[in-house]
């Protein structure tokens, strides 16, 4: 005999109503409905106080057929949990390259110029420019070299959890943990790289360029 109908059995020899069995273990009556209905199968939780309330062990409420489905069910939904995982990751890996290779940082450079005129003799006038750019992340690796860093992590959480999205064989276990483990670290590489490169343009570091002249 299956859950749902071991448990409409056990009630109606109590004469309760569904209402009143709710009551008892402290759930609504519409889950007690659609347990014995067999909409849903009740968690671990709800089985203990059932089989205390019914005062029966939990095997005698629990048919093999609702081990398998209940075994079924969380195998499913873990399945489920890592494909949304992994898609986590991917889209913040992707986020975080892009963000890393868009030129979103200012920087300033000054132009010198530097006029040469008669023999040894070298003058230099003041400065005739002050250039704006953006540069990427990428572009500042020697103020900045972390970006580096998060930048490959990226590339390697994209391409483990493709490889996990497709290959899941539990011979991959290994690489999920090596894959989530990179994602956690590259969370917090990247927000140090941000705000590196935030520091970096607030220091309004200065390319110096020179051009030359002859009179």
């Amino acid at each position: 005999m299956k859950f749902n109908e071991k448990l409409k059995e056990l009630r109606k020899e109590k004469g309760l109503t569904q209402e009143e069995l709710a009551s008892k273990i402290y759930v609504s009556r519409t889950l007690i409905s659609k347990y014995e209905s067999g909409a849903i199968i009740p968690t671990k939780d709800n089985i203990e106080k059932l089989a205390l309330f019914f005062n029966v062990d939990k095997s005698d409420l629990m048919s093999k057929e609702d081990v398998i489905d209940i075994t079924l069910k969380n195998e499913k939904t873990l399945t489920k949990a890592k494909l949304s995982f992994y898609i986590i990751i991917i889209s913040s890996s992707i986020l975080f390259i892009i963000l890393l290779s868009i030129p979103i940082i200012s920087t300033s450079r000054y132009v010198y110029l530097i006029a040469e005129g008669g023999v040894n003799k070298v003058t230099y006038l003041p400065l005739i420019i002050e250039e704006f750019n953006n540069v990427t992340y990428l572009c500042v690796i020697n103020s900045n070299p972390i970006t580096i860093f998060s930048y490959l992590f990226s590339l390697i959480n994209v391409s483990s959890s493709s490889l996990l999205i497709f290959c899941r064989s539990r011979t991959f276990k290994i690489i999920s943990i090596l894959n989530a483990t990179i994602f956690i670290i590259n969370i917090i590489v990247f927000l140090f790289s941000i705000i590196s490169g935030i520091s970096y343009a607030s220091r309004n570091i200065y390319d110096y360029s020179q051009i030359k002249s002859s009179y």
